[in-house]
C-alpha cells in the first residue's frame, strides 16, 4: 500500500501490509494456500528513474515495481473442499453448445 503525498515537497510511503494481513487472517480462522506471483506487462510508471538518469545521484533512484503478488487463503472447515465443489456444481447450469460469451464460442 502506498500513502498519498500531501504535496510535491513530501514523500509517499510504501507499507508492506501483507505481512500484517497474513497474521490477521491466520488469527481469524483462515489458512494460507498459495502465493501467485507475476510480472506486470507494462511498467506502473514509465520512466520513473528519469531524475536518476539525469543527475546520477543515488538518493534520486526510485525502483519501478515490475511484479505483483496475490496471497490465497481458505477458511478452515470441518469437511474437505470436495463438498463445496459438489455444491457449486449443482448450482451451475450447464453451458449450451452454441452459447457465446464475450463473442467467443466455447470459451469456458
Amino acid at each position: 500500500m502506498i500513502t498519498k503525498r500531501a504535496g510535491r515537497e513530501f514523500e509517499s510511503v510504501r507499507y508492506p501490509i501483507y505481512f500484517d494481513f497474513h497474521q490477521i487472517l491466520i488469527d481469524n480462522g483462515f489458512y494460507f494456500v498459495d502465493e501467485i506471483l507475476w510480472i506486470k506487462p507494462d511498467f506502473s510508471v514509465p520512466n520513473r528513474i528519469g531524475g536518476y538518469l539525469q543527475n546520477k545521484k543515488p538518493l534520486g533512484y526510485k525502483p519501478n515495481c515490475v511484479s505483483e503478488s496475490l496471497l490465497v487463503y481458505r477458511k478452515k472447515a470441518p469437511f474437505l473442499l470436495d463438498k463445496n465443489i459438489k455444491i457449486a456444481e449443482k448450482r451451475l447450469k450447464p453451458i449450451k453448445q452454441n452459447h457465446t460469451l464475450f463473442g467467443k464460442k466455447n470459451c469456458l
